[in-house]
């Protein structure tokens, strides 16, 4: 059985095609974990009455607001299958979603797909996820994505995972210095038995003024100038710890260490790097590190990038190169 963890919160607007979207999957063997978390609309209304048509369907309502991360948490320890698929409340799901992703997952850990990007009314916005956060490959040994959540940003989407769940136990809790859910799942893999990725959208997701994840897909009405600040931005905010709305990648690389006891090569190789970073001793061969994986870390353009992500650490955290 697959079980579906949700997390809802004052999503009246979305949540019937959602759930309809659900009912409609070519694989029926299935339960809907909902956690609402204290809405304040028409939300559990809505779910109650779709609960009470199909007992597959399982609402539990939070005390108190617990934001969507730790919603998304206990939603995930409420469920019974051997898998689970986490939820969107406001996306829509092709009838295959969970048929593809489960028939891919094999021996990994976690299995993603792509999602075509709407608009609130559901209008095909001619993008992809995979286009917006340039997944041009994913590498055969699945750890060199490790340099790809490390220096430039997770490029997966959480609405669109399916985690065994034993590997699901292993991911919760989530740490507090991960702002994300899905940041940390798809990073967990990589040092666990790894993911599957498939270029087939499987997912509508859908773009909106109400998103509650932070919206970095938006480019209508964007000058090319503000799409360049932006993504400067972006690198300097992933690499460095300077922004509170993103992951500290120098936690949770620590964080990483207590809850896998043998992380691999390259996880050790960029805890070194993070270490002398912190101490501003970097090194030649940790310049090189960056070198020689810039491929991973963007996909795209790798030495012209490296120089563009080099100027902005170097003015962001002065280093001393030590031999």
């Amino acid at each position: 059985m697959i079980s579906i963890a949700m997390a809802t919160y004052n999503g009246e607007c979305y949540v019937r095609e959602q759930l309809d979207s659900i009912l409609v999957q070519t694989i029926c063997n299935w339960e809907l974990i909902v956690c609402d978390d204290g809405s304040t609309d028409n939300t559990l209304s809505i779910l109650q009455t779709y609960a009470k048509n199909d007992s597959r369907i399982k609402i539990y309502q939070n005390e108190r607001n617990l934001g969507f991360k730790r919603n998304f948490e206990k939603a995930i320890s409420l469920c019974n299958g051997e898998y689970i698929a986490l939820c969107d409340q406001d996306d829509i799901w092709y009838p295959n979603h969970l048929e593809i992703l489960l028939n891919q997952i094999g021996d990994n850990s976690l299995s993603i797909g792509n999602s075509d990007i709407v608009d609130a009314d559901n209008t095909y916005l001619n993008k992809r996820m995979s286009d917006t956060d340039h997944v041009h490959f994913i590498p055969k040994d699945y750890r060199k994505l490790l340099y790809r959540e490390f220096f430039y940003s997770n490029p997966f989407q959480g609405a669109s995972m399916l985690l065994k769940k034993d590997f699901a136990q292993k991911c919760i809790p989530i740490p507090n210095e991960v702002h994300y859910h899905d940041t940390w799942i798809s990073t967990c893999a990589c040092l666990d038995q790894g993911l599957a990725y498939t270029y087939t959208s499987i997912t509508r997701y859908r773009q909106h003024e109400k998103n509650i994840t932070i919206n970095n897909h938006r480019e209508k009405g964007v000058s090319r100038l503000d799409r360049y600040i932006s993504y400067f931005s972006k690198i300097m905010k992933t690499i460095c710890k300077t922004h509170r709305s993103t992951t500290d990648r120098f936690a949770m690389a620590e964080c990483l260490k207590n809850r896998f006891m043998k992380p691999c090569e390259d996880f050790n190789k960029i805890c070194a790097f993070l270490d002398n970073a912190k101490t501003q001793k970097l090194k030649i061969s940790d310049i090189k590190l960056l070198w020689d994986n810039m491929t991973y870390i963007t996909t795209t353009n790798s030495k012209r990038d490296f120089l563009r992500l080099w100027f902005l650490w170097s003015h962001m955290h002065p280093v001393k190169l030590n031999k």
